[in-house]
Order: C-alpha cells, then structure tokens, then sequence
C-alpha cells in the first residue's frame, strides 16, 4: 500500500484473501435430534435444549449462571471466549428468552440465584469453548448426524417456523 502511495506501483502486489463461498445451512432431522437428547446425559441434554429449542449459541449456554434464570425466564447477555465471560453478545442483542419446556427441572434448584455456572466441567469449573467439539458432545453430533453444534442453533430456527407455520418469516 505504502509503494502504491508513493506512486512506485499502480496496484497493489499482494493479492487480496479470497473468500471463502457460502456453504448451505445444514439442518438436522427432528427424530435425531430428539433421540439425541434422550440419549445425552444431563450436562449436555441442557446444552443441547438450549441451542435446539431456543437457539442459543454455544458461547451463551457456556457463560449462563443460575444467576441469569429470572422466573421462567432466561437472560442472555453474555458470552465466553477464550478470555473468559464478557458481557456483551455476539450480535450485541441482549435477550430475555422463555425457560425450554423440561430444563428446569434438569437444574440444580438449589444453586437459582448464585452466580455459579449452568454447565460445568468434572472438576466444577466453567467449561471452554472447546466442549462442543471434543468428547461426549462431538461423538453424539456424530452419532446422531448433526455435524456440528451449531447446526442445532439453525434446527432452532427451523423449528419455530415451523411451530408458527409463517412461511413468510425468514432466518
């Protein structure tokens, strides 16, 4: 750019990156990811309710507290990344979002209110972003041919089109 300033060339000679082509939003079958979730035990079964029913990104369900569950309510307004929880979102939309039918009662009642993590890890820790691509969570993607996590965050959507019937609306 420098050169290209000082007039020594007309164009740049470093190419631009080429970007990468659209790739088709894959959305799994409601039987798979309905056996999937009966089949998980209950850390993932909650991660998997989250993405598949509301639509929430893996980033939002890792930074969730019991601390964020206001009645039948959820309050997304955070996220993980590799720094830790910030406070913000990704798309910078803070949600308040109806409690999934059958979470609540996977949740430890006794911890509503504290700011202790949803999901944690063995050892009680807040999991990293690298749950939903290693060990249980990716052998069940596997298993039951979803792909990747985020795939249930586009079942989400479809779901609820469907369950409002508007063909109008689009994601």
């Amino acid at each position: 750019m420098l050169l290209k300033q000082c007039e020594n060339v007309g164009v740049s000679p470093i190419p631009k990156l080429k970007r990468k082509g659209e790739k088709p939003i894959f959305i799994p079958a409601f039987e798979n990811v309905d056996r999937m979730i009966e089949e998980a035990p209950v850390r993932e079964k909650i991660a998997f309710i989250l993405a598949s029913v509301i639509g929430l990104r893996i980033s939002e369900i890792l930074a969730l507290d019991y601390s964020d569950i206001q009645g039948e309510y959820l309050n997304i307004s955070k996220h993980v990344t590799r720094n830790g929880v910030i406070e913000g979102l990704k798309a910078d939309v803070q949600r308040l979002l109806p409690m999934p039918k059958g979470l609540l009662s996977l949740l430890d009642k006794n911890k509503f209110g504290l700011h202790e993590p949803l999901i944690v890890s063995q050892s009680v820790k807040r999991l990293s972003l690298n749950y939903s691509t290693t060990g249980i969570v990716k052998e069940l993607l596997e298993k039951f041919r979803i792909g990747k996590f985020h795939n249930l965050r586009h079942f989400a959507a479809v779901r609820l089109i469907k369950k409002r019937n508007d063909t109008s609306c689009y994601f």
